[in-house]
């Protein structure tokens, strides 16, 4: 699969996304699930592949079961937005909550989002904070901006600008 990302990209070898699918996908029918969630993203793009959104919930879905935590928060997006299937924010929510518990920083991201905006769950400031903290503190930039403007709505400039300062550092390493 690492071969077939490599020709895909033309890291370090002449560029050839053809070759590079076919070697992603020999490691994906073998379930790798790291090429599962490659050739997912390749058919949700129609980046080397035909685009086929179905197709790729399938695949995003194996690569999660076999082990591939990022899949989750690529599911939760999907249902999020609603992108080739009807638009559900609880099942987003169910994604993000899986993905979260595994330790992904943008689900837990996306589950304080959630709850602060009362999106497909109820709203709730101390979990979403709880939530983007824990995102923040694992370096995800989104949830340290998130806190930066939440302290500033709640006229904490202190810890304003402690996250903001962290999340425009963050941004340009």
């Amino acid at each position: 699969g690492q071969l077939g990302f490599l020709y895909f990209n033309g890291n370090g070898v002449p560029k050839d996304k053809i070759k590079g699918i076919k070697l992603i996908r020999e490691a994906a029918d073998k379930g790798d699930p790291n090429s599962l969630g490659n050739l997912a993203w390749s058919y949700s793009t129609g980046d080397g592949i035909e685009q086929d959104k179905v197709r790729a919930i399938e695949l995003y879905q194996k690569a999660a079961d076999n082990g591939n935590i990022l899949t989750l928060s690529k599911l939760g997006d999907i249902y999020s937005r609603g992108d080739g299937v009807t638009k559900d924010k609880a099942r987003a929510f169910e994604f993000y909550r899986k993905g979260a518990d595994k330790g992904d920083a943008y689900s837990m991201y996306r589950l304080g989002w959630m709850y602060g905006q009362g999106e497909g769950v109820p709203k709730d400031k101390s979990l979403a904070s709880e939530y983007l903290e824990k995102a923040a503190n694992r370096g995800n930039n989104s949830a340290e901006a998130a806190l930066g403007w939440r302290a500033y709505e709640e006229l904490d400039y202190e810890k304003a600008v402690k996250w903001t300062r962290k999340a425009t550092y963050d941004s340009n390493r």
